[in-house]
């Protein structure tokens, strides 16, 4: 596992370099960090080598079978020491250029599907309002639009849903700038829309594993 995130850091470092300067660039793990969490996990992470880019990091469901993992985000992003991911220990904001991308925990603690709350969709709004005028991107683990094929698990779909992703659309109907949402959790390639904005899950496979 270590090896096949060193090479996609070396990957990304070497696309990154073909991109002309002025080209605002970052990086964002949207979440699952490692298949277990452990302390180890966080300091690799904490050690990465970008070549210079922002690393702005979200917590997945199996972060959060780590009862201190709020804890240890606070810590690992703190010895990343970068100004362009802004946290308030759980929730993040990166600027990219003229746009900016919102980084938002929908992990819930022991369980594998994912939920916003109150708190945090307040927070959101409020961010939203701020500058209303901003090209807006989200980034949370789990999807905002269900995938098509979600009623084909039954029960087990709601392990692949945002519980409160209704709660969500009503907010952002009022907030038109948010054009389009970052997502992991369903190892799956996938565009798909709700309302004005476009779910991205990104996927990256190669001989050496699933990243």
């Amino acid at each position: 596992a270590n090896a096949i995130y060193a090479a996609a850091l070396g990957e990304l470092r070497e696309r990154a370099a073909k991109l002309p300067a002025e080209v605002p660039q970052a990086i964002v793990i949207l979440g699952d960090l490692a298949q277990h969490p452990v302390p180890a996990t966080w300091r690799l992470v904490a050690r990465s080598d970008t070549g210079g880019l922002p690393l702005c990091l979200i917590p997945g469901n199996h972060d959060g079978r780590d009862a201190d993992w709020a804890a240890r985000l606070a810590e690992t992003t703190a010895a990343l020491d970068d100004a362009a991911c802004r946290y308030d220990g759980v929730r993040g904001e990166l600027s990219l250029g003229p746009w900016r991308i919102l980084l938002l925990s929908s992990l819930v603690q022991g369980e594998n599907w994912g939920e916003l709350g109150e708190e945090q969709l307040a927070w959101l709004d409020e961010r939203l309002a701020a500058e209303p005028a901003r090209p807006t991107l989200l980034a949370l683990h789990h999807p905002y639009v269900p995938h098509p094929l979600s009623p084909l698990l039954g029960d087990a779909a709601t392990y692949a849903q945002l519980h409160d992703a209704a709660a969500l659309e009503t907010l952002l109907a009022r907030h038109p700038q948010v054009h389009g949402a970052l997502s992991g959790h369903l190892h799956v390639n996938w565009t798909g829309t709700r309302g004005g904005v476009t779910q991205y899950i990104p996927m990256r496979v190669n001989t050496a594993g699933v990243m």
